[in-house]
């Protein structure tokens, strides 16, 4: 699901995601297209789940804040940075970087 306020970028997303064709009964596609159109249920869930959004992205900085805490200390690691409220989702994925190769344990 893809969700913009700007309505150039939501056209430009719209033609990719229906096989980027020019003609609408015709099979002529001006550009590489992908069949990424979601089914009525798939888009119901993403509808329900827009819903609660707020309450899934705090609860995901909340969790990427406990790993801030916890980790903060470990030799070997780089920690992702928390970006601002909003930023990539709430910091979903957490990442991790190991700085060496060597082998690394925790308890």
């Amino acid at each position: 699901m893809i969700t913009t306020d700007d309505e150039t970028l939501a056209k430009r997303a719209k033609h990719l995601s229906t096989q980027a064709k020019s003609d609408p009964i015709e099979y002529f596609h001006d550009e590489i297209g992908y069949n990424y159109r979601l089914t009525n249920i798939q888009a119901a869930l993403g509808l329900a789940q827009m819903e609660k959004i707020d309450t899934y992205i705090n609860q995901k900085q909340k969790i990427a804040r406990r790993y801030q805490e916890k980790l903060k200390d470990m030799q070997g690691l780089c920690l992702k940075k928390l970006l601002g409220q909003r930023v990539c989702g709430g910091s979903i994925p957490y990442s991790l970087i190991r700085k060496n190769m060597e082998c690394m344990l925790v308890d």
